[in-house]
């Protein structure tokens, strides 16, 4: 169990506590009315009882999939839960639903109202959560949330592709009820679902403009709906990439928008077809910015449909002037002017009021995923259900706290090298659409709300430690019980986790193999080569400036390495406050995965894409000192 952090005010301790007992508006939720035939919801009055506050609700066809961290024992008494349901938040009625515990995760799955009435989808329905005790007492009834049954989305129909300039561009019609669309692609296939060596990303626009696809090379591209109900059948394109033949058309202000923050401006313009490329001029003097001078130019990676770039170091206040050229084989557009903005800080003109859960901090454009089931593997041929993704794979929740993290610390204090979190820090999901204080609230564990934000110095030799110890996290594959100090870094980090290649010759397909079997496949190693700052390899005698928790900061979680830093400086806000700050300053927020953390081997297997074979199993290092048990 985590110590509370001492030393802050009482006020904040007090408002703090206050906000996490009455989340009845948050992520999902709708109010604290008692429930119909809830009589019997008080506590043992001797014995403070609480109820589960965090807890995820995960929409599949027909039923929902309820999630929620395993509370404390009270008088060496472990608690059992009961499970709500209505079609109102004033009116629940208990289930019979018998939870299963596997380490500190609870879930269950409610597929029919207490009257035994099948969940229907699109239907809103409300749950509540209860603690008891059994001879000590039952807790209050929780807060309800709100959850939704979804069908599997429909399969996508792609409307238009194209290829050009070593890209391929695929577009297809949105569809109904889907939460990401997957899409894979490979040279000379013809077949109708992806083959297993495919490349493949994951997309929440109904658009992709794939890169580094050779002029001249066939490749057939699928594309999938998926959401939490299951994934759809596939949509094919065969498209083979050609050079351009002239140079791209001059950009315009069509499609131009600029949303301002603190120091920033996040501009966006309409694609230029055939552009592989594009560079961005912006200036405080009015049409400089198509000149020398004072301009500065910054490359910009094509992308499809509308191309974005947040420009920063900017001064608060000041105008600045855009201007774009488009770039490809046969040379360049001239620069045309797009637009102008101010940026300006939300904070300073109307500060976050941390106390009111229902304060808007801005909206994110997708929803940020935090469970999803996992699909089988040699170790679990039944696949797993609802398994915290920030605590063993990349994810983009975490890169919006730690990339949140590290702008707000240049914002306000210094420039750090990068941000070093870990994945337990984050509980819950954020949801597509309106961003509330309570829904920080909600998705940070209440024993890690007051850890404050903190920024340390290491040596080079140091953050090599550091990341062979987020290396040898142990990693089941599942995001559960002791994963919760797998790591989650910044955008100036990348590397890539070994762990041992599981051999499946000899499985059956369907026998599960012991823990002790899949133990040595679950301590993993820094690929050598593959740890970079800033695109570099680390200087063991340089310095490196880090922001992180003042809980690991402690040495908390095994990372042992950050006790012999220096120059510490232990900043009053908490973490959640930081990246709040960020997403009210951005306006508006985008899941995305950019690689930074790569994982080969170990458990689960990946697919498709996951390679079979035997790998001799040699760490360059002692790896019995990083392995946290």
């Amino acid at each position: 169990m985590k110590s509370v952090q001492l030393g802050k005010s009482l006020f904040r301790h007090v408002w703090t506590l206050l906000a996490v007992m009455a989340l009845s508006v948050m992520l999902y939720s709708c109010g604290s009315g008692g429930g119909s035939g809830s009589s019997d919801d008080g506590g043992t009055g001797s014995i403070p009882l609480s109820s589960p506050k965090n807890f995820v609700i995960t929409p599949k066809s027909g039923k929902l999939d309820i999630a929620w961290t395993k509370l404390p024992s009270v008088l060496e008494v472990d608690a059992t839960y009961e499970v709500w349901i209505g079609t109102s938040a004033d009116n629940t009625q208990k289930t019979d639903i018998v939870p299963t515990i596997a380490g500190n995760l609870v879930s269950c799955t409610v597929s029919t109202l207490a009257d035994g009435t099948p969940l229907v989808n699109t239907n809103t329905y409300y749950i509540r959560l209860r603690a008891y005790y059994p001879g000590v007492g039952q807790a209050e009834l929780s807060d309800a949330m709100a959850g939704i049954p979804v069908p599997a989305p429909a399969s996508p129909v792609i409307s238009s592709d194209s290829g050009y300039e070593n890209m391929l561009e695929v577009v297809w019609d949105d569809v109904p009820y889907a939460a990401e669309y997957k899409v894979y692609w490979k040279q000379g296939s013809s077949s109708a679902t992806p083959d297993a060596d495919a490349d493949g990303a994951v997309v929440s626009d109904s658009r992709i403009l794939i890169k580094d696809t050779p002029n001249g090379s066939a490749y057939r591209v699928w594309v999938q709906a998926i959401n939490n109900a299951g994934a759809s059948g596939y949509d094919t394109a065969d498209i083979t990439p050609a050079a351009a033949t002239a140079v791209p058309a001059v950009a315009t202000s069509t499609g131009f928008s600029a949303v301002t923050g603190s120091k920033t401006v996040s501009v966006s313009w309409t694609a230029v077809p055939y552009a592989s490329s594009y560079m961005l001029k912006y200036s405080t003097t009015a049409g400089n910015a198509k000149a020398a001078g004072d301009a500065v130019e910054v490359a910009v990676d094509a992308q499809s449909g509308t191309v974005t770039q947040m420009v920063t170091g900017l001064t608060n206040g000041a105008t600045y002037y855009f201007s774009v050229k488009a770039v490809n084989s046969q040379g360049e557009s001239a620069y045309a002017s797009i637009g102008s903005a101010i940026p300006a800080s939300k904070a300073a003109a109307a500060p976050i009021d941390f106390s009111d859960i229902d304060f808007e901090l801005g909206t994110a454009a997708g929803e940020y995923i935090f469970a999803e089931d996992v699909p089988a593997s040699a170790f679990f041929p039944t696949g797993r259900s609802s398994d915290r993704l920030t605590r063993f794979k990349e994810t983009a929740l975490g890169n919006l706290f730690c990339d949140g993290t590290a702008w707000y610390v240049a914002d306000k204090y210094e420039n750090v090298d990068f941000v070093f979190l870990n994945g337990g820090y984050i509980e819950g999901p954020i949801a597509q659409g309106k961003i509330t204080v309570g829904s920080m609230l909600r998705m940070i564990p209440s024993e890690s709300l007051e850890d404050t934000l903190t920024i340390i110095t290491l040596t080079g030799s140091q953050v090599i430690d550091l990341f062979r110890t987020a290396a040898a996290v142990v990693h089941t594959g599942r995001g559960s019980k002791n994963t919760g100090a797998f790591a989650m870094v910044s955008d100036a980090v990348n590397y890539t986790i070994q762990y041992k290649t599981w051999d499946d010759t000899t499985w059956d397909g369907t026998t599960a193999l012991s823990s002790t079997d899949s133990s040595q496949y679950q301590y993993g190693w820094i690929k050598d080569g593959t740890l970079k700052i800033n695109g570099q390899d680390i200087n063991p005698t340089a310095t490196y400036r880090i922001a992180t928790t003042s809980y690991l900061a402690d040495g908390n979680e095994g990372y042992l390495v950050f006790l012999q830093g220096t120059n510490r400086t232990d900043k009053t806000e908490y973490l959640w406050e930081a990246v709040s700050n960020y997403i009210y300053e951005m306006a508006k927020v985008t899941p995305y995965l950019d690689g930074r953390v790569a994982l080969i081997g170990g458990v689960p297997l990946q697919t498709p894409g996951w390679k079979k074979g035997a790998l001799d199993w040699v760490a360059p290092y002692d790896q019995t000192s990083y392995m946290l048990q």
